[in-house]
């Protein structure tokens, strides 16, 4: 992924969990990222296309996750699918994008 678009997804993350989606304006995202408007705009049409970039790539990144499990050997298929829902919800990183499924409205609302 180019790195300035990882930089506005990191940023847009940290200032959505402190100040919420709706309370988070796209100047703040650049201001926080040190990105240009126009480089913003190449990437995302508006915020809620960020919002989605958010998600799509911890989707993908719990899909690589539970690929990575089932390489691994359980004592049943129960046991495999309780880790692959279980880790990717428990890992630091994940703590963020974990916190906005308990905020489902805000989430809408911004959408």
């Amino acid at each position: 992924m180019n790195k300035r678009k990882q930089m506005l997804l990191d940023s847009a993350l940290v200032l959505f969990e402190k100040h919420g989606v709706t309370n988070t304006s796209i100047q703040m995202i650049l201001d926080e990222s040190g990105v240009s408007k126009g480089t913003f705009y190449k990437f995302f049409g508006s915020k809620d296309d960020c919002i989605l970039a958010i998600l799509e790539q911890r989707v993908q990144e719990d899909m690589m996750i539970r690929k990575d499990l089932e390489s691994q050997s359980y004592a049943s298929d129960f046991d495999l699918l309780v880790d692959q829902i279980m880790v990717p919800m428990i890992l630091p990183e994940k703590s963020l994008l974990w916190s906005y499924s308990g905020q489902a409205s805000t989430l809408e609302n911004a959408i």
